[in-house]
């Protein structure tokens, strides 16, 4: 389960879906949700950055923040970026089969939903 793929049939590349990321309340922020000097992402997807000049946060590609967002503050030389938690995001096109390796990297962190094609939640703002 550390890494998984398609087997190279073009349909698998076209079995596409969304999913629903809920990030769970914690007092102490962990990982994949907090990070020092570094974007954060989730089964090998980019959820967040900084930009460097200026220092500014932005969402990674394909990914959506419906509440919440992503946050960073200033220590001495660094920074930490975080998604709080109570924070709701949508990661756009992702392959069906990447599922169960998301459910992995979620587990004790947050919730994920499967959002289908026609669903309102799942289109891009």
């Amino acid at each position: 389960m550390s890494i998984w793929g398609v087997d190279g049939y073009p349909e698998r590349f076209e079995d596409l879906c969304d999913l629903e990321i809920i990030v769970s309340a914690r007092e102490t922020p962990t990982e994949p949700f907090y990070r020092f000097n570094s974007d954060l992402y989730l089964g090998g997807r980019h959820i967040a950055g900084v930009l460097r000049k200026p220092s500014i946060v932005r969402p990674g590609k394909q990914v959506s923040y419906r509440k919440g967002g992503p946050v960073f503050h200033r220590e001495g030389c660094g920074w930490w970026l975080q998604v709080p938690g109570g924070a709701e995001f949508v990661i756009h096109q992702v392959p069906r089969m990447a599922i169960p390796y998301f459910e992995l990297c979620l587990e004790g962190h947050g919730v994920l939903r499967v959002l289908s094609p026609s669903d309102e939640r799942c289109r891009k703002e």
